[in-house]
């Protein structure tokens, strides 16, 4: 696991506690699929950042949640898949 993923995993750690367990739900999509997207999408955002920024969007913050988001989900995905492989 790189140290960024580790670091957004933490950062987020508080907002994923907060979430009410019965609303949690396996992503539709494969995580890993969830994060190549998330990157394409942040790459999106800064490429375009002037259209958005004319319509009031600051991207540069959408782009840092997105991508926080998606370093903290392949943490995760790689924590829960290092537990699964203890068990079995």
């Amino acid at each position: 696991m790189l140290p960024s993923e580790e670091q957004a995993l933490t950062a987020l750690m508080p907002t994923l506690l907060s979430l009410d367990p019965k609303t949690v739900k396996y992503p539709d999509i494969p995580p890993a699929t969830y994060v190549l997207e998330s990157n394409a999408l942040v790459a999106t955002y800064l490429k375009h950042t002037a259209r958005y920024v004319s319509r009031n969007i600051d991207t540069s913050i959408l782009a840092k949640k997105l991508e926080t988001g998606a370093l903290a989900l392949s943490a995760a995905e790689q924590k829960a898949l290092k537990e699964l492989a203890k068990k079995s």
